[in-house]
């Protein structure tokens, strides 16, 4: 990977390199910075995600040499968000749920944390 980056860093181009669910690594992120770059160029934006829990040592690890400022935490959705957002994905596939079964829908989803996870459930 680390040479992966050495070469995408030296093409010039605009790029978004975007890494998610860094806490599902095999070794919860132990390596991290034998790969992550500290530094890139203008040209290039970095988006990582994970799961900030200390168990999954992913997001301390990059805290160790990456700047405070570099972190953005996203909140967990609102449960009406969650109800709107599962309504507009009904209504667009022309599909309706009992009152009661978007109840217990709810109720099992109201944990997730972001829209992707909310997005791969629906499917």
């Amino acid at each position: 990977m680390k040479e992966m980056f050495k070469g995408l860093m030296t093409q010039g181009r605009k790029m978004t390199i975007i890494l998610d669910s860094l806490d599902q690594l095999s070794d919860h992120g132990a390596g991290l910075q034998d790969w992550i770059p500290r530094k890139i160029k203008k040209n290039m934006k970095m988006i990582l995600s994970a799961i900030p829990e200390e168990k999954f040592k992913v997001v301390p690890t990059l805290k160790k040499f990456l700047p405070e400022d570099a972190f953005v935490t996203i909140p967990p959705l609102e449960d009406t968000d969650i109800s709107e957002i599962i309504s507009s994905w009904l209504e667009e596939d022309n599909r309706d749920l009992l009152t009661q079964q978007k109840d217990i829908l709810e109720v099992r989803l109201h944990h997730l944390c972001s829209c992707c996870l909310l997005e791969l459930r629906y499917l």
